[in-house]
């Protein structure tokens, strides 16, 4: 009898031990964690579902690494922690089902492309310790309506907003001082831009659609018109305003 209820007890231990393992293994299997890959406090690949994605702030990730996301249709809503600092190239490359991001204060550098063909995204809050976007980071953001550039960006890239056809409005800070050529192209309902400068920079090529610039309003500071009138491509748009 002892016999037996020794057998059964080791049993019983054996199952208890089996069940416990399997939960540790499902509750890994489907943690936030299991749903990113990282390497040194790169986020190298997302491997969830999609829909709202919270990146956990316990995996004190620095950048959202090169196609982390790419071509990640399913996802719709992304919260970015505190400690990431850079997002990489292509890194939400073609994400189409993304309407809304969360930028942490904390990032500073977004690459080219990091944004291009996420066609649902309709706003963002640029972060203000901002200073670097890459060319075309946000291009083929159609549904994007208006974006406000922060203070610290010291160049506008290529194409940086580019075939955003639903884009009406852009602020441009006084720290600028590069545009290079057609950020704003195939911009069809672009009517408005503003900017900050008290002296024009130097422009070479217009940063809109040449059969574009008259339907757009250039804003200026004011007592400045007269020098935009007179400067070069500045010239060009449609109708200048002064504000303050």
């Amino acid at each position: 009898m002892k016999r037996i209820l020794f057998v059964l007890s080791m049993i019983i231990c054996t199952a208890c031990i089996f069940v416990s393992c399997s939960d540790k293994n499902e509750i890994d299997m489907f943690s936030d964690e299991a749903d990113f890959q990282v390497i040194n406090g790169v986020l190298v690949k997302y491997r969830g579902l999609g829909g709202e994605v919270r990146i956990p702030d316990k995996l004190n990730i620095m950048e959202i690494g090169y196609r982390a996301f790419y071509y990640e249709r399913d996802v719709k809503y992304i919260v970015i922690p505190e400690s990431v600092k850079r997002i990489s190239n292509d890194a939400f490359y073609n994400c189409a089902g993304l309407d809304s991001i969360t930028l942490s204060g904390g990032v500073t550098s977004i690459g080219s492309s990091a944004f291009s063909g996420c066609s649902s995204l309709d706003y963002i809050t640029l972060p203000d310790r901002l200073t670097s976007i890459g060319s075309s980071a946000f291009s083929g953001c159609s549904s994007l309506t208006s974006v406000v550039i922060p203070e610290g960006i010291d160049s506008i890239k290529y194409g940086l907003f580019s075939r955003c056809s639903s884009l009406k409005s852009v602020t441009i800070p006084q720290s600028v001082k590069v545009f290079d050529y057609a950020p704003f192209y195939s911009c069809s309902s672009l009517v408005s831009i503003k900017v900050k400068w008290q002296t024009p920079i130097s422009m070479f090529s217009m940063p809109v659609d040449y059969d574009r610039v008259s339907n757009v309003t250039l804003k200026v500071p004011r007592g400045t018109k007269e020098k935009y009138m007179a400067a070069n491509v500045w010239q060009d748009f449609g109708k200048i305003e002064e504000e303050d």
